[in-house]
């Protein structure tokens, strides 16, 4: 039973993302790319479960959506304080759990914001529901990454110069997030990886925003 649920589930919206060579192969293999990353997304399953049930586009999928984005942020900020007012950050274990936390997290929002603003949506044909409730969503997304980098940025704080305290994290990936730069250093080739995604996030959040306006001007 479960195997051929999870044989429908990769099955699902295959036919609408399948290449068609038409124009070129980029595009096509690079949709094809995305949907099997998103299908590693627990939203993906989620919705998978609401549409099986419910049939396509039912509100209880969009309802689905909106609390698994309500409830990783809830975490995020629970993982804040715990970081902010206690020793939790010296835990080894804690650190660990919460890298793995930050990093799925970010591929989540990384894997979604490339389907749907910049692959044109995977499967294609992708339409928001709501172009309001897309951009709440996404600036939603964006605050998350300003929390996730600031929370990267004060658990590996010997990889950055200036950076002892939360203040000074939650400053140096605000000041990334608005200016693209801050005032404060990396110093190895791990803490350059976090400087150089979140500007990809940034850019990338650029895009998907500025896209999102055109799109709901186009239409009026």
């Amino acid at each position: 039973m479960c195997f051929s649920i999870c044989c429908e589930y990769w099955k699902h919206d295959w036919d609408k993302v399948k290449p068609s060579w038409n124009d070129g192969w980029i595009l096509g293999v690079s949709r094809v790319i995305f949907w099997c990353l998103a299908k590693l997304s627990f939203s993906r399953v989620i919705v998978f479960c609401k549409v099986r049930k419910y049939g396509e586009r039912h509100k209880k999928a969009y309802l689905a959506v909106d609390w698994y984005v309500f409830a990783w942020f809830l975490v995020e900020l629970l993982f804040c304080i715990l970081v902010i007012f206690s020793n939790w950050a010296d835990n080894c274990l804690f650190v660990t759990l919460l890298l793995c936390f930050i990093c799925y997290r970010l591929f989540d929002i990384f894997q979604s914001w490339v389907s749907q603003f910049v692959l044109g949506g995977v499967p294609p044909g992708w339409k928001p529901v709501n172009i309001y409730r897309s951009l709440v969503l996404v600036f939603i997304g964006y605050f998350e990454i300003i929390i996730s980098y600031a929370l990267l940025a004060l658990v590996l704080k010997d990889n950055f110069q200036g950076i002892n305290y939360w203040q000074q994290a939650l400053y140096y990936s605000f000041s990334n997030a608005i200016t693209i730069g801050s005032g404060f250093t990396p110093v190895s080739c791990l803490s350059y990886a976090i400087f150089i995604t979140q500007i990809m996030f940034v850019l990338l959040f650029l895009t998907a925003a500025v896209n999102t306006i055109i799109s709901h001007t186009a239409r009026k």
